[in-house]
């Protein structure tokens, strides 16, 4: 069933019947407080119920309350409506930037320098031993030739995100910011910027970046900025060279996720570890605190690929733009570095925290035992727990705000990277993301009731109700369709008596898989733009490229059952794919094959993981 239009105020009919099943199932006082609240059609009592782990003084009750609370909490189709979302979208932004611009004047006295009335000579040492974390992480700046530009999934100041293919945006008529001018002959020496040169087609100078938002929670969309494309072109290749150099100190940013939940389940066994979160750290990141940091060599390639501007119109904001701040297309001066969408701000905000971090733990702690290094992850910080304290002091005199909701620094639980602990149990709740419109979003959706069960109850226990409710839904030949939790949600996780082995050999099972994808013909495309797509990376062989969420059909096929169990097997490919091949389709779960590709010449070494191969 397709979902209400959110005007209308309703949830779509069976994702309501869901949800009442699932508070009955859940069965605490809050469950049926949020059970009748949807009876009455309250979504604001739904979408702002939050739940806090300090008020609770067992692992169980906290875990069933958040559970309830967050089922609905993310859901795309939630009937606040679009509007609503991104005017507190709109409201962030516009708060980050007061907050930005406080912190830009608090830090002037320390750029102008000691002879402004207002320098203190304790901050200013403070500032001192952040800087000098900082460039012993990074060192010399590269020369812009040593840099490994590359394109971005996402939409641009000139690629809307309908056309972001990299055919899409080297056929276009790439965009750059004024400072970024320096970068133009190195770009035109590039493949992309020789055959937009052969073409006739020049790349536009624009004064910055454009305002957008992104799906967040029932309640408010998150604020990220479409870059000029030739800057985002090169911000991912300083991006990439931030992330190196973290590398070389110990902070590998490709695994930190899930290292970091490992010490977050471990610190809220023993304590040892606060975990800290900032709201809105990407867009409080403030110009002078980046330029007090960094040295001139490294700030000035940040700044030249910055945007100094943001461009607010009415097809991003909707009618949010109004007289009161123009009635057309107006640019806004940005306080802030930069914010999210930016190719290297990521990287950026984890070096400044991680400096930031080791240097108030150092100063707290001197010479005596560490409990362990710090970590960061963006803004998710795990620091020695004495230390906390004098960390959270110097991020908040530097213009960040703490996320109280999110921190946690003694008691049973620690919350990183997308994992909730308590005394080192798993206490991560499940949140209902998408329409149950199709077979593969009933599947995701009941492998997830089924993981909820066995993480609350040690097994499908009282929700499975919702769990037959799911497949019920489903037509009998998916429903048959059902293996290892290993194959994601290409079938329905269950007991291994249930399989649907094809024979008695048991070789391979059924699964409901990805068969066709939406393409873009390259036989569109000049031949040099073609070429272009298999320098960087496209998959140009069969004729075509296939954008993001491009699925748009499934069928029941047989696929091999090996996933979790599995061994490296060495296969060389040649051709210039780089980095990681796109993820299946499913939202949760290894679906096929993960490759980490390792470059050998011209040739490439991919190890492969598990998964069965797609049919």
């Amino acid at each position: 069933m397709s979902p209400v239009s959110s005007h209308t105020g309703y949830l779509p009919r069976n994702v309501e019947a869901l949800a009442q099943k699932f508070y009955c199932a859940i069965g605490t006082p809050l469950a049926d407080r949020l059970r009748v609240a949807l009876i009455l059609g309250d979504w604001a009592t739904i979408a702002s119920c939050k739940v806090s782990p300090k008020n609770y003084t067992s692992s169980q009750a906290y875990y069933l309350d958040a559970t309830a609370a967050a089922f609905l909490k993310k859901f795309s189709a939630f009937p606040t409506g679009p509007e609503p979302r991104k005017a507190a979208a709109l409201a962030n932004w516009r708060e980050g930037e007061s907050q930005c611009y406080k912190t830009n004047e608090r830090l002037a006295p320390y750029l102008e320098g000691s002879t402004h009335p207002d320098y203190d000579v304790d901050v200013a040492n403070h500032l001192v031993g952040i800087r000098k974390i900082v460039a012993s992480i990074l060192g010399r700046a590269p020369a812009m030739e040593h840099l490994c530009p590359r394109h971005g999934p996402g939409a641009t100041f000139s690629d809307l995100s309908e056309r972001s293919t990299i055919a899409d945006k080297m056929g276009n008529s790439a965009s750059f910011t004024t400072s970024a001018c320096w970068f133009l002959p190195d770009w035109y020496g590039t493949a992309w910027g020789r055959e937009a040169s052969a073409a006739n087609v020049y790349p536009s100078r624009v004064r910055g970046n454009r305002f957008t938002t992104a799906p967040k929670d029932a309640l408010k969309d998150r604020p990220i900025a479409a870059e000029p494309s030739i800057n985002i072109f090169y911000q991912l290749g300083l991006g990439r060279e931030v992330r190196h150099r973290l590398k070389g100190r110990g902070n590998d940013l490709d695994v930190a996720a899930e290292i970091h939940r490992q010490v977050a389940c471990e610190a809220s066994i023993s304590g040892s570890y606060a975990t800290l979160d900032l709201s809105n750290a990407s867009d409080t990141l403030a110009y002078s605190l980046v330029r007090l940091l960094l040295e001139p060599d490294w700030f000035a390639l940040f700044s030249d690929l910055r945007s100094p501007f943001t461009r607010m119109s009415r097809r991003d904001t909707g009618s949010l733009v109004g007289r009161k701040v123009g009635d057309g297309d107006h640019w806004v001066k940005l306080e802030k570095f930069s914010s999210m969408g930016n190719g290297f701000t990521f990287e950026l905000e984890t070096l400044i925290f991680y400096a930031i971090t080791e240097y108030a733990t150092s100063v707290a702690l001197g010479d005596s035992a560490w409990v362990g290094p710090t970590r960061v992850f963006g803004d998710d910080i795990l620091c020695d727990s004495r230390a906390a304290e004098h960390v959270t002091a110097l991020l908040r005199f530097l213009g960040f705000r703490l996320n109280t909701d999110k921190s946690f620094v003694g008691g049973p639980f620690r919350e990183s990277c997308g994992g909730d602990f308590w005394a080192g149990r798993p206490v991560r709740p499940y949140f209902l993301k998408e329409p149950l419109d199709e077979p593969q979003q009933l599947i995701a959706c009941a492998n997830g009731i089924r993981r909820l069960g066995q993480d609350l109850f040690g097994g499908i226990g009282p929700l499975a109700g919702v769990w037959f409710s799911l497949q019920d839904q489903l037509p009998s030949r998916v429903r048959r369709c059902r293996g290892p939790s290993g194959l994601g949600d290409i079938v329905v996780h269950d007991d291994e008596v249930t399989w649907s082995w094809t024979s008695s050999s048991r070789t391979k099972i059924q699964a409901y898989v990805p068969v066709d994808n939406r393409r873009v013909a390259l036989e569109d495309y000049a031949p040099g733009i073609v070429h272009a797509c298999g320098l960087y990376g496209a998959e140009v062989s069969l004729g075509y490229l296939i954008p993001r969420a491009s699925v748009t059909g499934h069928d029941v096929r047989r696929v091999f059952p090996h996933s979790s169990d599995w061994l490296p097997k060495p296969y060389i490919r040649r051709g210039g794919s780089q980095g990681y091949p796109p993820k299946p389709a499913g939202p949760t779960g290894p679906t096929y094959v993960a490759s980490r590709v390792v470059r050998s010449g011209s040739l490439q070494m991919a190890t492969t993981k598990g998964g069965a191969k797609a049919p």
